[in-house]
């Protein structure tokens, strides 16, 4: 019987061309694994937050409706928003802003030294009790911040008297807290109609976001 010489499979077209293909589909499925693989790292890389004081603009306002408080004696200074809160009394040590509407109001105030705690105890020992009564303390502020510099703070509920002798007491929301930095100490009360709005809890100032503004955008001295 006659035997058909049998050809290598590199001599055959259809052979060749099949093992072409084979190599091709394989680098396509190589290609879409590492893209996937590539899109799941990305995904899992962690972010990186906020910078903080590092990246704040150096000049300039942070609101149209803003306005500044610069102290002369520690040099620092208070952004604060001027619909919502107007400049009362002020001393060489700091300043007292009020809420346009009635509402309360936040004093900034500064000395020499670090001891953060002792400032808030002082603060507290030295607020006016025919003002504020039945003073009872919520706690502590956790995450406290002046100027994105880390502190200790302390909040309570009480009811405000006026000062003027008018009008019926109002049960207020009072946060003292205080930062130190470069030497410096600031110290800020703050204290408005007390809320059991979800948004300001757990401290209950009515006009708390009013008040965030000012502290967050506290600059210490050598920060401008």
């Amino acid at each position: 019987m006659y035997r058909y010489p049998v050809l290598p499979s590199a001599r055959v077209p259809g052979a060749q061309y099949s093992h072409v293909r084979s190599l091709l589909l394989a680098a396509a499925v190589i290609a879409i694994i590492v893209g996937v693989i590539s899109a799941i790292v990305q995904a899992a890389r962690p972010t990186t937050n906020p910078c903080g004081v590092a990246c704040r603009p150096h000049t300039g306002l942070r609101l149209l409706n803003a306005a500044t408080y610069t102290n002369q004696q520690f040099g620092y200074t208070v952004a604060y928003d001027a619909n919502l809160l107007s400049v009362g009394n002020q001393d060489q040590n700091g300043v007292q802003l009020q809420a346009t509407n009635g509402d309360g109001e936040i004093d900034f105030t500064a000395t020499s030294g670090s001891d953060v705690s002792g400032a808030v105890a002082a603060e507290v020992n030295n607020l006016n009790t025919n003002q504020f009564q039945n003073m009872q303390q919520i706690g502590p502020v956790r995450g406290a911040e002046i100027g994105l510099v880390l502190g200790q703070g302390l909040a309570y509920s009480a009811d405000f008297v006026p000062p003027d002798g008018t009008g019926q007491s109002v049960p207020v929301g009072l946060v003292v807290m205080a930062a130190s930095q470069g030497g410096i100490t600031i110290t800020v009360t703050a204290f408005s109609a007390q809320s059991m709005d979800i948004q300001v809890e757990p401290y209950g100032l009515d006009v708390a976001q009013a008040f965030d503004f000012p502290v967050t955008n506290t600059i210490w001295k050598g920060q401008q």
